[in-house]
């Protein structure tokens, strides 16, 4: 096993503030905003802890959900540990590929070790790669599990419990 930076650096390099489809101009944040939302993520964390940060985080209600922005943290093995959207997803591996639009045979060994790590460790993954694209192409072409693949979020959610 390698030697991996401490849960709060490795959370803070992966807190992202995300969008989340709004109707009309006025509910999108801008990018000023997106960005002070994610400084004001990482000083929560500094001061409360991770564990106490990642529930406020995860309220949907809470200051860390404003109009299109809140904040989702993963670890280094992309498990979710807080999700300002989707709370039923905390916990699990699931990764959105399909905005990729290149995949190489790195990428493919980064994947396939990650999937492999995960399932020594009894856990699951899933990866989100649409009906068709690059990267759902490529994974097939690899003859990747066919099993850890699916077509949409809430598929994949609903097939790792969420």
């Amino acid at each position: 096993m390698t030697n991996r930076p401490s849960p709060l650096l490795s959370a803070v390099g992966l807190i992202v503030a995300l969008a989340c489809g709004p109707v009309t101009a006025a509910e999108f944040a801008t990018k000023e905003e997106a960005i002070a939302m994610v400084k004001n993520a990482v000083a929560v964390i500094k001061e409360q802890g991770p564990d106490q940060a990642y529930v406020e985080f995860s309220n949907k209600g809470g200051r860390f959900h404003d109009r299109d922005l809140y904040i989702t943290v993963l670890d280094l093995d992309g498990k979710l540990l807080a999700h300002g959207q989707r709370a039923d997803l905390i916990g699990k591996v699931l990764i959105d590929l399909t905005a990729v639009s290149f995949l190489d045979s790195a990428g493919v060994r980064l994947l396939d070790a990650l999937v492999g790590d995960l399932a020594a460790q009894g856990r699951s993954a899933r990866l989100v790669v649409g009906e068709r694209g690059p990267a759902r192409m490529t994974l097939q072409l690899c003859a990747f599990r066919e099993d850890v693949l699916t077509t949409d979020r809430d598929r994949a959610a609903a097939e790792l419990g969420g």
